[in-house]
């Protein structure tokens, strides 16, 4: 009786296994993805691109870092160290050095005005096939930047995100986007 139980509860375990092979949308990369099958959000995580996460930091930054004190519009040039993904939490951690300058017009020029430049993590949540800014972690400006940076990054990011960074070497510059904007010139930068 209990080899016949048996034999019927792995034969339901295959049917089981086969309907999900043949007939689910969900798609399943191993074994353990049919005992317990990944949500679309953590199977669009583990396909992002870089080129997805460059984009979507670019566009981030300029709304998030610092609003404008000049009534100008913000721009950005950035180094990714890295970004980690959270399967759990279904996010993508970025992991960024920003340096962001506001520029208005004076006399039809660009001009300057306020700058922060600064690493920092940009946190976006999944949602089905994309991702969403959810939010943004700088660190405190009053503190040791060495142990906000600590707080903030992991050790695989942290000691590159100490070191001083030459902001010129950043491109496209936030001077050259904001001339490109004032001028109506359409760029794409990534």
């Amino acid at each position: 009786m209990v080899k016949k139980i048996v034999i019927l509860s792995v034969l339901a375990a295959i049917v089981v296994a086969s309907y999900y092979l043949i007939f689910s949308k969900d798609s399943f990369d191993s074994v353990s993805d049919l005992i317990n099958p990944r949500s679309e959000e953590e199977i669009y995580l583990q396909s992002i691109t870089d080129k997805e996460v460059i984009k979507n930091v670019f566009y981030t930054l300029p709304d998030r870092v610092f609003k404008p004190e000049y009534g100008g519009k913000i721009f950005c040039s950035e180094k990714i160290y890295g970004y980690d993904i959270n399967s759990v939490n279904k996010n993508l951690n970025v992991f960024v050095y920003a340096n962001c300058e506001e520029y208005y017009l004076k006399n039809d020029k660009p001009t300057l005005g306020k700058i922060r430049s600064t690493p920092l993590k940009i946190i976006f949540i999944a949602d089905k096939n994309k991702i969403d800014f959810d939010s943004i972690k700088l660190p405190d400006e009053s503190n040791r930047l060495e142990e906000e940076l600590k707080n903030i990054f992991p050790d695989k990011y942290y000691q590159e995100a100490i070191i001083p960074l030459d902001t010129d070497l950043l491109v496209p510059s936030p001077k050259t986007q904001a001339e490109n904007y004032y001028q109506g010139k359409l760029e794409v930068y990534f």
